[in-house]
């Protein structure tokens, strides 16, 4: 509840006293380290890039690697950027996208686009927030 006051709105005012007191990367890395022995929370470096992990499994390295491709494109992936920047065929992009990202939730199909792709909510910035670099 620091930086927030009673509506939910940042009254941050950088002083380090309580209510307004900035909430660093290192606070929100040390709260989901404290989280792990319950649910299995956890920070995972990928790519220079770290992501929490909510669930109790481990990343496989396909989807390790649409990460680290998400990241740099604000997390909208396709089938082509995916076989041009890993240099995998037709069947293992398909396979990484539908079998591996969407059957564990992490994204979703954006069937309107004009080239069909998939969005990770792991590497989508919401515009207007800062989220202190994770």
């Amino acid at each position: 509840m620091r930086g927030l006051d009673s509506s939910g709105s940042n009254t941050s005012t950088g002083n380090g006293k309580g209510k307004g007191e900035v909430i660093s990367r290192e606070d929100v890395t040390r709260a989901i380290g404290l989280l792990k022995p319950l649910a299995g929370y956890s920070v995972v470096p990928i790519g220079g890039i770290d992501f929490v992990r909510s669930v109790p499994r481990e990343l496989d390295t396909d989807q390790s690697a649409l990460l680290v491709i998400a990241a740099t494109t604000g997390g909208r992936l396709t089938e082509s950027r995916i076989r041009r920047e890993l240099g995998w065929n037709d069947v293992r992009a398909r396979q990484a996208l539908e079998d591996s990202v969407m059957r564990e939730g992490l994204g979703w199909v954006d069937e309107q686009d004009s080239e069909r792709s998939v969005w990770l909510i792991a590497s989508v910035e919401f515009e207007g927030q800062d989220l202190g670099g994770l």
